[in-house]
């Protein structure tokens, strides 16, 4: 019998990991620039294929960001690319951003 609840024990945390793994990888399509409106890459999402060259603004504000592009990202606290920013390499994902995102370019 306890052989049978340790090896039950055992199996269900082993159950858990994946579940908490999967917040790990940010959904974003290779070649875009996402963002969701909530953590852990929740929410409504915007996708933009590549870096932006110019200032994309007027987002919703974005909680979670992911840069799938081939070049970085710089993500901004205002509106027009103003205000504190903070970059994200290609292949770079932030799960929950220092501050809402309201506007990008690459750089």
């Amino acid at each position: 019998m306890k052989k049978t609840i340790v090896a039950l024990a055992v199996g269900a945390a082993a159950l858990v990991v994946p579940a908490e793994a999967a917040h790990a990888a940010a959904p974003c399509p290779t070649g875009s620039v996402c963002g969701w409106t909530g953590t852990n890459f929740t929410g409504s999402a915007f996708i933009s294929r590549g870096a932006p060259g110019n200032c994309v603004s007027g987002t919703s504000g974005f909680n979670s960001v992911a840069n799938s592009g081939t070049g970085t990202v710089r993500f901004y606290s205002g509106r027009a690319c103003s205000g504190t920013f903070f970059d994200v390499p290609p292949g770079g994902s932030s799960p929950d951003t220092p501050f809402p995102v309201t506007s990008l370019r690459g750089v």
